[in-house]
């Protein structure tokens, strides 16, 4: 699965090559949602167009968030 979004003008752009593995497809649209937690308007329009529901991607977001609390300690 390619991680690709369009711009604001309309040109695909890459947004995660960060953690490029091979894996269940759900970690990767579960990685997109957090990374578009800004906005959750954003997030429910990405899942809906996944065809996948906050539901599916639970388990995946848990990982990612005990992850990223790792990541970010070690930042500062």
């Amino acid at each position: 699965m390619e991680n690709v979004m369009l711009d604001q003008n309309n040109q695909w752009v890459l947004i995660d090559m960060m953690n490029v593995c091979k894996g269940t497809e759900l970690y990767d649209v579960a990685r997109i949602y957090f990374l578009l937690s800004y906005d959750s308007n954003i997030q429910r329009k990405y899942l809906e167009k996944m065809g996948y529901s906050v539901e599916d991607i639970m388990p995946y977001l848990d990982v990612i968030l005990r992850v990223r609390e790792n990541e970010m300690s070690c930042i500062y």
